[in-house]
């Protein structure tokens, strides 16, 4: 669900990608450097940092990174051999002189489902049919009896074709690895063009994408990266009202209008009578809004919290104030709500909330702030002085750093010993980057990290095997 983009820029409302050019080197460039964030599929810290790997350039490594990401495919390091062979560091390799032909396009990886079939084919003699239910058996990494029963179809097929048992043996090998969840060519390419597609709107028309990102609840993060995105591009936000019937994101002029929907602690059932009687017309008042909708006592200090009642109450500490003498629907009257409404005197004797408790307020609401930014609310208490830019650290490759940031994604690892490591994704208001903590930093600070929002960590910064993106590996982190 596409946002309206400035009607001069789309060719026509069937087909907004009419002429779109597969391969604009600022498309690419944009994916390079890690801007893909809320383009379905290749936004994840992961694809990222293997795009960067790549120096994806074309169409074609879009394709094979989607499918090379995928758990059969990149089994044994598949990724940093892709990525070098891909770039022209290192010759590609083929298990046997036959496969070159089947595997060229990656390089003698395989990557593709297909290539089960075209490998068990071309070295085997294999038929089709029973090299595809080798396939399945190996996507599934199931039944073991139908795998050793195919294993002896495949050798005793291979040694008609007059291969050798060491041949047979490393072939095998290369394709008893190549297990678990796979694409197909056509899935990767299928994902790589609306992967390119989503590139070339977002790179355009940034605040717009990124709204629909959010309209879609789809994305990759939670709605808090998308905002600090958009914030990023130049954008703004506006509080959600209730006056407003468009319950979605909508861009006018840079500002983005939060919905109604976003805020948490609204029923169905409000929100249903709530779109079913403003699209009727506005409120005229406060009690027009509370007899017209049915308003509990609890969804109504949530929209007064959340600034959604600012067309009857501009100062929000008054909104809370009226929405604490709603009364339920049993208990509610005509002449009450009338009354309320016209405590005129004590409506001047409200101050304005605190900006930072404003800002909690819709941090709870929404999962973000709007009257501060994210970067002001949770990032007030790291000190950040003597830090740089997520966007700076590529200036200062081979040496240690501080950074300050907001946590936006964490996810743990276990190492091949058994030991836990945790990835942790911070995002400044100059962009994202991912750090890891290896066991001994992760026993050190991984309980105090996870009990806060920013985070101010010193990091190792290297580049990745292919000189083409950063490893940031976390040597300290800061907890006044």
């Amino acid at each position: 669900q596409l946002v309206s983009c400035p009607e001069s820029s789309v060719q026509s409302p069937e087909s907004p990608f009419r002429g779109m050019d597969y391969s604009d080197p600022r498309i690419y460039e944009m994916v390079r450097a890690g801007e893909a964030r809320g383009v379905f599929h290749i936004e994840s810290p992961a694809m990222t940092s293997l795009l960067k790997l790549c120096r994806c350039a074309d169409v074609d490594c879009l394709v094979a990174t989607v499918s090379v990401i995928r758990p059969g495919a990149a089994n044994e390091d598949k990724k940093s051999k892709f990525a070098r062979r891909y770039l022209g560091l290192e010759e590609p390799e083929y298990v046997h002189p036959v496969l070159e032909d089947v595997l060229a396009d990656t390089y003698g990886l395989m990557v593709y489902e297909e290539h089960i079939l075209l490998v068990c084919n071309s070295f085997a003699g294999m038929d089709f049919g029973t090299a595809d239910l080798l396939r399945r058996i190996l996507i599934k990494k199931s039944d073991d009896d139908v795998m050793d029963e195919l294993e002896a179809v495949f050798r005793a097929c291979a040694r008609r074709k007059g291969r050798g048992e060491q041949e047979i043996d490393t072939v095998w090998r290369e394709l008893r690895d190549f297990s678990g969840y796979m694409f197909n060519k056509a899935h990767g390419a299928a994902y790589a063009i609306e992967a390119f597609q989503g590139c070339w709107l977002k790179y355009h028309w940034p605040v717009h994408f990124l709204a629909a990102v959010l309209n879609n609840r789809r994305g990759f993060y939670a709605p808090l990266v998308y905002v600090m995105e958009i914030l990023r591009h130049g954008g703004r936000f506006h509080l959600p009202d209730v006056q407003y019937p468009e319950n979605r994101y909508r861009v006018e002029d840079g500002v983005v209008h939060v919905p109604l929907w976003q805020i948490k602690g609204l029923s169905e059932r409000f929100l249903n009578a709530w779109e079913r009687t403003v699209s009727g017309g506005a409120f005229v008042s406060w009690s027009d809004f509370t007899s017209r909708t049915g308003v509990g006592p609890k969804e109504a200090d949530v929209l007064a919290r959340a600034g959604a009642l600012r067309s009857f109450f501009p100062n929000r500490h008054e909104a809370v104030w009226h929405a604490s003498k709603v009364k339920t629907g049993k208990r509610r009257s005509r002449s009450r709500d009338l009354f309320d409404e016209a405590g005129g005197e004590e409506a001047g004797l409200f101050n304005e909330i605190d900006p930072v408790k404003m800002a909690e307020w819709e941090a709870e609401l929404f999962s973000y702030p709007i009257s501060l930014s994210p970067a002001e609310l949770w990032l007030a208490d790291v000190n950040r002085l003597g830090t740089i830019p997520v966007k700076d650290l590529g200036k200062y490759v081979d040496r240690e750093m501080e950074i300050g940031g907001i946590q936006v994604c964490t996810r743990l690892h276990r190492t091949l010993k058994g030991e836990m490591m945790k990835f942790v994704t911070l995002a400044d208001e100059s962009g994202m980057a991912e750090t890891v903590l290896f066991p001994d930093m992760y026993r050190k600070f991984g309980w105090e990290l996870s009990q806060r929002r920013g985070a101010r960590m010193r990091v190792h910064i290297e580049w990745d095997d292919t000189e083409s993106g950063l490893s940031l590996t976390v040597t300290d982190v800061r907890l006044e």
